[in-house]
């Protein structure tokens, strides 16, 4: 599993804006960040969509994060922009398994396993841990 070089953005995006904790211009992220500049606006609009980053607008206007860093974990980042995460089919919701058999598949234990443990490692790892651990460096 590979995760979409947007998603790799949208992380940068959000530790620029936690590390300067203002109001931050989409030429100033895109620049201080190495993210193409049209990339920026659309990877924004998705993070708004879903909170974790806010506009303002006007002369002054940018963005700025629309929670509290410790509050923003790297799952929500990935799920907002890779939609599932699931390593396999069979950890979705409906448990699809081309051979019928997930219940007593010998590799779907394993699969869960990855599965949980990817999981909890991004939902432990906060945008807050990531700036401090930026402005240490």
């Amino acid at each position: 599993m590979q995760l979409n070089m947007t998603t790799d953005y949208a992380v940068r995006i959000l530790l620029y804006l936690g590390i300067t904790g203002r109001i931050t211009s989409s030429g100033e992220i895109a620049h201080e960040m190495v993210i193409p500049a049209n990339y920026v606006p659309n990877i924004i609009k998705k993070l708004r969509d879903k909170g974790l980053v806010s506009a303002r607008y006007g002369p002054k206007g940018g963005y700025e994060l629309g929670k509290d860093a410790n509050d923003i974990t790297l799952l929500d980042v990935v799920e907002t922009m890779e939609g599932s995460i699931k390593i396999n089919r069979c950890l979705e919701e409906d448990q699809y398994c081309s051979r019928d058999a997930t219940a007593h598949c010998a590799i779907h234990d394993v699969y869960a396993s990855i599965q949980s443990g990817l999981e909890k490692t991004l939902a432990a790892s906060t945008i807050a841990q990531l700036v401090k651990t930026s402005k240490a460096s």
